[in-house]
């Protein structure tokens, strides 16, 4: 909730008679965007709140910091807009942040992971062993994450029903409703 963040970004009006995340015109995508941005810095500046809490506490260097999103917007030149409508990249593809000092040195990897494979990461990274049940495996060696990665499996669910196969480069999805597939 943002409870009365305004934000720098302009303008933020929309009919609401006409506005759905799943689906509003074209012409309100200046405004939806601007939206996205202003949750944008809502959120980086409730995160340097915590950063600064833990900085003053002394405990900053010693957290272990996680920042992930469920699903991205479809915000793409073709002005198709939806709010986690497809598996398409710019909906699938979510950012991933961790940070922890002495452990993690700054850097990026452009290599696909599953959240299912945060934990055992996060768990990796504290020197503590996977649970038996997990079914995600730890990134921190991402050589050896692309070399036993068989593929990441990923679902919609919802308004519509898309099952997504990646085996990176390649995807393969089926539209289950519209009974379609694609690459």
């Amino acid at each position: 909730n943002l409870a009365g963040f305004k934000g720098p970004f302009r303008p933020t009006q929309l009919d609401e008679a006409s506005f759905g995340y799943f689906s509003y015109p074209v012409a309100d995508v200046p405004a939806v965007l601007n939206r996205y941005d202003n949750a944008l810095v809502f959120l980086d500046t409730q995160i340097g709140r915590i950063v600064d809490t833990l900085r003053d506490s002394g405990e900053l260097d010693d957290t272990l910091f996680v920042v992930t999103s469920d699903h991205g917007e479809m915000f793409d030149g073709e002005l198709r807009v939806t709010h986690g409508r497809s598996l398409e990249e710019v909906e699938a593809r979510v950012p991933l942040f961790l940070r922890l000092p002495g452990k993690l040195l700054p850097g990026d990897e452009d290599i696909p992971v599953s959240h299912l494979d945060i934990l055992p990461t996060m768990l990796d990274l504290l020197g503590l062993p996977p649970h038996p049940s997990f079914q995600g495996a730890s990134f921190l060696n991402p050589a050896e994450h692309r070399r036993n990665r068989v593929g990441i499996f990923a679902t919609m669910q919802g308004a519509r029903s898309i099952d997504a196969l990646i085996c990176w480069p390649w995807k393969f999805w089926r539209d289950v409703l519209e009974e379609t597939v694609g690459f």
